[in-house]
């Protein structure tokens, strides 16, 4: 409790009360006082009386509360309150100043109470339990059935589905045909220092002998690069580029393109090298920032250049996407070198990421709708007259929904668990990703749901008691 943060609202009522209570022990002290006074003077009264044998009637106060009601307007304002209190009690109170032992633990039984009354309300009764079991019955099966459809997360790259890097080579020349028809009409404005749009749509880059070349892509550039560049084999420099990240790529190839220059991964320090012909060799280093300077400066030269980059950008992931090494898995470079290495060299690129995102995608949409099945149907069975508050059988529900998909998660894990144990190294692609998501969502949601409604009839019944009370200090006023 002492740990408690008081609120600067908290704090004035915590002084204001202790202030009151104060004058209020005053002011009992002396009516408790004059009140001994007038025994003492009634006993005296009696004893003469009793000498001359007078029979004295017994002394019964009048109710003075009547005579005590004042008017409302005669209440001192809050903040007249506040500042006296703060004059007369200049240091920190908490609760446990104004409850004794017994107080406290009649407050603890109180909330207990109302904790039990509440449990009694939102329980589940024996319609719940049925919906519970279809609910969590029909989950299980989502997910064993989804498996049987859609298949097992992380499968990798199956090579007789993808298509060679030579096909994929057409398909870029083609595309970069059709672009350049579209475009045949745009100045080609020359440059000393950059390649022209036709340049970067057809990938042409001066060489050493002062000729261009044709079709090349800077990032592309596999020769003298820096110690375990070339590590893994020929399609591992995909895993080293930025260039072919599907989505930092955009940025940092078309850069590339534009500048024929090679962006290296976080394994390399992200390092930017200039690209030279023949033999698309890595030469100078730069900067990024001196990269991108030259992006800025190219344009003021001919502003359609950059459009040309990110169609020789896309041209060029297209190609790639769907040979038999595809492209990395986006992002992860930049986060996990190693782990990013391991999946890539593993044969898993970004249209596995795609796969497995769609299967948790049809996991959790699944999820969800039995969820929403399940919510509309227990609504229906709601009657006003026996089960009270909306609210309170809204928590049912809730319960209901959250209880199912935890067991079917929980079912799911201890699955996979036991097969992992058993010696299967693939258990783990077992696993129901897109229910766990769902179920962790409505562990959050429905907790929450349930804690306000919770929240609302605590203060509902402390409110019962405090109109009471107001009612009774009502009388004393006129």
């Amino acid at each position: 409790m002492g740990e408690y943060k008081y609120t600067k609202g908290e704090k004035e009522i915590l002084k204001v009360l202790e202030n009151q209570r104060k004058k209020i022990n005053s002011t009992s002290a002396s009516v408790e006082k004059n009140i001994v006074e007038t025994e003492k003077l009634i006993d005296e009264a009696q004893k003469i009386a009793d000498t001359f044998g007078v029979k004295m009637p017994p002394f019964v106060p009048n109710d003075t509360r009547n005579s005590i009601k004042i008017k409302r307007t005669d209440i001192p304002s809050w903040e007249s309150l506040v500042e006296n209190a703060n004059k007369e009690i200049p240091y920190q109170l908490e609760i446990e100043d104004f409850l004794s032992a017994s107080e406290i633990q009649y407050c603890k039984a109180d909330i207990e109470r109302i904790n039990n009354l509440f449990a009694q309300k939102t329980k589940l009764c024996k319609t719940d339990l049925a919906f519970l079991i279809i609910a969590t019955a029909l989950q299980t099966a989502r997910w064993i059935i989804i498996q049987q459809l859609v298949g097992d997360l992380g499968q990798t790259i199956d090579e007789s589905k993808r298509m060679d890097n030579k096909k994929g080579d057409k398909i870029k020349k083609k595309a970069e045909d059709e672009y350049n028809k579209k475009h045949s009409d745009r100045d080609n404005i020359k440059s000393e220092k950059y390649p022209t749009w036709k340049d970067i749509v057809f990938g042409q880059y001066p060489k050493a002998d002062g000729t261009k070349t044709t079709g090349r892509c800077p990032y592309d550039a596999q020769n003298g690069g820096p110690v375990g560049f070339d590590e893994g084999g020929k399609g591992m420099h995909r895993q080293n580029t930025l260039g072919h990240d599907p989505i930092i790529g955009w940025i940092f190839g078309t850069a590339n393109i534009m500048t024929c220059t090679i962006t290296l991964s976080k394994k390399f320090q992200f390092g930017t090298y200039r690209v030279t012909y023949p033999n698309a060799v890595m030469s100078e280093r730069i900067t990024a920032g001196r990269m991108f300077y030259e992006v800025y400066d190219s344009l003021l030269e001919d502003k359609f250049r950059l459009p040309a980059a990110l169609f020789a950008q896309a041209a060029h992931l297209k190609s790639d996407v769907f040979t038999k090494w595809g492209l990395p898995v986006p992002l992860l470079e930049t986060f996990n070198p190693d782990l990013a290495s391991k999946l890539y060299s593993e044969h898993y690129d970004s249209l596995c990421l795609l796969r497995d995102v769609e299967i948790v995608g049809s996991q959790a949409v699944v999820a969800i709708l039995i969820n929403m099945i399940i919510g509309l149907m227990h609504g229906l069975f709601y009657r006003p007259a026996i089960d009270g508050s909306r609210d309170h059988y809204e928590v049912r529900t809730r319960k209901i929904l959250l209880y199912s998909d935890a067991i079917s998660s929980t079912l799911n894990l201890s699955y996979v668990g036991v097969s992992a144990y058993m010696g299967n190294e693939a258990a783990w692609k077992k696993l129901d990703l897109g229910g766990l998501l769902v179920t962790l969502y409505r562990l959050f949601a429905d907790v929450r749901f349930i804690t306000r409604v919770k929240e609302q009839f605590i203060q509902q019944e402390l409110d019962k008691t405090l109109e009471e009370e107001i009612r009774k200090i009502d009388y004393y006023f006129e």
